[in-house]
């Protein structure tokens, strides 16, 4: 009877470990409260995240985030659902608006889920998934992107950019003014522009390397 209890409390114990594994890629330390799949709230608004998979072995995160931001953390999961590995970016970096942190995967061929958590004031939380390959094998990658004027207002346009891009990339940059600063993450990103010429680039990453095209339009 009592081995029978022994194994008893050890099944018990071993789902117990088994139930917190899988779910800790669903959870977020930063986050106090639940916002599944959402990307703005009263005070922080996620507008994008860039995974360079260049370095075999390591995820570099970097966050286009705007608001009061109090904590940012990145969790990441393999195709089964396992929590792979996991950072949190530095108050220092927070204050100095560089939203930016390293995750160490195993070397190799994978698929990775990363969920970013962002925390605001007032307990505001929001969530950002992302789905990342790496280590696959090189393709037919070509960047390109068109541009569309959706209103105007006194000596400001409302200019859509959208990717269309061949090789599925997974990340995008993008400088509209040539300024060599990123503007936007984000893959079909929308933006404020005073009327004028520019020289928009778009810089893309999925096919074993970042490539870049750029186009001068007048608005």
């Amino acid at each position: 009877m009592k081995n029978k209890s022994t194994l008893i409390i050890a099944l018990l114990l071993l789902f117990s470990i088994a139930s917190v594994g899988s779910a800790a890629c669903n959870t977020c330390k930063t986050c106090t409260t639940t916002c599944k799949n959402c990307t703005q709230c009263e005070n922080v608004t996620i507008n994008g995240l860039d995974v360079n998979t260049a370095t075999s072995g390591k995820l570099y995160f970097t966050a286009d985030i705007t608001g009061d931001v109090k904590a940012i953390q990145f969790i990441t999961c393999d195709s089964k659902g396992k929590k792979v590995c996991s950072c949190q970016v530095s108050q220092a970096n927070i204050k100095a608006g560089k939203y930016t942190c390293v995750c160490y995967v195993p070397k190799g061929n994978a698929t990775y889920t990363v969920k970013m958590c962002v925390t605001g004031a007032d307990k505001c939380c929001v969530n950002y998934n992302k789905t990342v390959t790496i280590g696959t094998t090189a393709q037919s990658c070509t960047p390109s992107f068109t541009w569309t004027k959706k209103s105007c207002c006194s000596a400001r346009c409302t200019v859509q950019f959208t990717d269309t891009s061949t090789g599925n990339p997974t990340s995008w940059k993008w400088d509209i003014n040539s300024d060599g600063k990123v503007d936007s993450y984000s893959k079909n990103p929308r933006f404020s522009m005073k009327k004028g010429t520019y020289k928009a680039c778009l810089k893309v990453y999925g096919c074993g390397s970042w490539k870049s095209v750029c186009k001068t339009i007048t608005i």
